[in-house]
């Protein structure tokens, strides 16, 4: 008797496991037809922007800020790149060229420092964690993104 109680529970088990198992497919699979849904609505409001728009349009100079909206759309420290700014970043960023040894960020339209490296003209220049930069070369920085920043 007590083997089959057993018996009966690991069923029970088994078909309560493969429910749930179902039931969090059929969910993942209901996120993934939302998602295309989503992307439909995207690719159509493409087509009538490069159809219908006054002037011609660049598909790519579109796809490229919509996905820089997305990522800002995260957090302060999240960004897209395009290839190009990617490769500029990445360059910048393991120290393959001389500039002023800083680690800044953007948050709220300014650009802060984050810290001064070592050693560095920025070092020796007395820049300390939290000082806001608002002007490069007589440019305000409160219209500049990241990149821009820190090509300048």
């Amino acid at each position: 008797m007590k083997s089959r109680i057993s018996l009966v529970a690991g069923i029970l088990l088994i078909f309560i496991a493969g429910l749930s198992f179902g039931l969090n497919a059929k969910t993942d699979s209901q996120k993934l037809k939302e998602d295309l849904q989503l992307l439909n609505i995207y690719t159509e409001v493409l087509k009538i922007v490069k159809d219908i728009y006054v002037e011609p349009v660049d598909s790519k100079k579109l796809i490229y800020g919509s996905l820089r909206g997305m990522m800002n759309s995260l957090d302060p420290y999240s960004a897209f790149f395009t290839p190009d700014e990617y490769k500029d970043f990445t360059t910048e960023t393991h120290g393959e060229f001389g500039g002023l040894g800083i680690e800044i960020t953007m948050e709220n339209h300014k650009l802060i420092i984050v810290a001064p490296i070592e050693d560095t003209p920025a070092w020796r220049a007395g820049l300390k964690p939290g000082d806001i930069i608002i002007e490069i070369n007589g440019e305000p920085t409160d219209k500049m993104t990241l990149l821009q920043a820190v090509k300048r």
